[in-house]
């Protein structure tokens, strides 16, 4: 048994995605190694489960460096998490180091923040050092600036600046780049990214999978029943709810009365779309949820026919996954995360030209499968095809190879030093 060292954000079991990748890695790798897990936040949680459950398999040390909270509320908070969490990888070297004297570490792993920006220092510790799955190379299309806020369109020219200059430029990234022995990469944009500027190769490996399939059948839409679409997540500028609106819009009121979209979540920008639905007759078909319990947004999701990802600027979004786990296709914009999990076998890829062309797009494809309902089980059963891919525990071997490449990686470097 081999034990590794997990550098990462948050550990929580009872937060959001970050945190789920966290307790989902923590929780399958420590049933074949011995983990020590190294975090800033989701202290008071981790101890909770651990007080009422034990450590995950029994073979799992948690240690607390705490950061202060931040609320993630705009621009600012994002700089400010920057550099609280720079300062943070840098104070842990030292207990990292101790830690890895203890109890004779074999492998160093960060894990998370899946940013490219916030690089860790770690790599300094002679151990063989895995580094990912990282994205945060992708930015907002700028064709789609009228699907945004002025806040967003200033929050997209900005991102488009900083992670550029961050990509090319960054000492710290580009010194962690050169002692990580295996990166692993979150999308296909991100690996092709790093190769290009950096000359890395990286194993391709989205950040989130899935934990269980909730069926084994494929979606079917019985006859002279509605086409129930589902679209979850937090209603802002960001997840451009307008665009698969406004191609709601430009179907007949015949068309619109063959189908339904429920919209999950809540946010910023919820009265103004439900003002835009109103005013272009869109109310009898969608409906709006507001924020729901998770057990709910499965429900939904069981009940629906193809879900709906609108974002401009993702990694590989939870909800995403949930849909697959439910047996339900997507159809989403081709790019960031989706673009390398949505395939034609299991979904509806709508290229990025302008903004009129996604909700022609939208409103073509949603005459296709109100015309020919059939498409959906198609793609459903592509889609009970295509999720043995992206199953956490089949994501063991994938993490066990890198570790193994690593070790490699790490004595060639140590041989060509000596």
């Amino acid at each position: 048994m081999k034990t590794i060292l997990v550098i990462t954000y948050t550990t929580s079991p009872y937060q959001g995605s970050e945190a789920s990748v966290s307790w989902n890695y923590i929780t399958r790798m420590s049933l074949t190694h011995k983990l020590v897990v190294v975090f800033a936040m989701g202290g008071a949680e981790t101890e909770k489960w651990v007080a009422e459950n034990g450590t995950p398999n029994g073979n799992v040390e948690f240690c607390n460096i705490p950061i202060p909270p931040l609320t993630f509320n705009g621009l600012w908070d994002d700089i400010k998490f920057n550099w609280i969490e720079y300062r943070w990888h840098r104070r842990i070297v030292p207990v990292v180091e101790e830690l890895c004297r203890r109890h004779n570490v074999d492998y160093i792993h960060y894990l998370n923040p899946i940013g490219f920006r916030i690089a860790g220092h770690c790599w300094r510790i002679d151990k063989p050092y895995v580094w990912g799955p990282i994205s945060g190379v992708h930015t907002r299309p700028l064709q789609l600036w009228r699907a945004q806020s002025a806040r967003g369109i200033f929050n997209t020219l900005f991102r488009i600046v900083a992670h550029n200059a961050a990509l090319w430029f960054s000492p710290s990234v580009r010194r962690s780049l050169k002692h990580t022995d295996v990166l692993l990469t979150a999308t296909r944009t991100s690996q092709r990214q790093f190769e290009k500027i950096h000359g890395i190769h990286s194993v391709y490996l989205p950040e989130n999978g899935i934990t269980e399939m909730y069926t084994d059948q494929p979606v079917k839409v019985a006859e002279d029943e509605k086409i129930r679409m589902i679209w979850a997540g937090r209603i802002d500028y960001n997840k451009a709810l307008i665009l698969p609106l406004m191609g709601l819009a430009k179907l007949s009121e015949t068309e619109r009365a063959k189908i339904e979209l429920h919209v999950v979540g809540d946010g910023d920008m919820r009265a103004k779309m439900e003002r835009y639905c109103r005013e272009n007759g869109l109310d009898k078909c969608v409906i709006f949820h507001g924020k729901v319990e998770r057990g709910e947004v499965l429900k939904l999701f069981a009940q629906s026919h193809l879900h709906i990802i609108s974002s401009l600027c993702e990694a590989t979004t939870t909800v995403l996954l949930e849909a697959m786990a439910s047996g339900v296709p997507t159809m989403t914009l081709d790019h960031c995360g989706m673009a390398g999990v949505v395939c034609e076998k299991c979904g509806i890829k709508i290229p990025i030209g302008s903004m009129r062309q996604v909700t022609d797009d939208f409103a073509h494809n949603f005459r296709r499968v109100i015309e020919n309902p059939s498409i959906i089980e198609i793609l459903s059963k592509g889609v009970l095809e295509c999720s043995k891919d992206f199953m956490w525990d089949n994501r063991i071997a994938v993490f066990d190879k890198a570790f193994e490449d690593a070790a490699k990686i790490r004595a060639a470097k140590r041989k060509k030093n000596e």
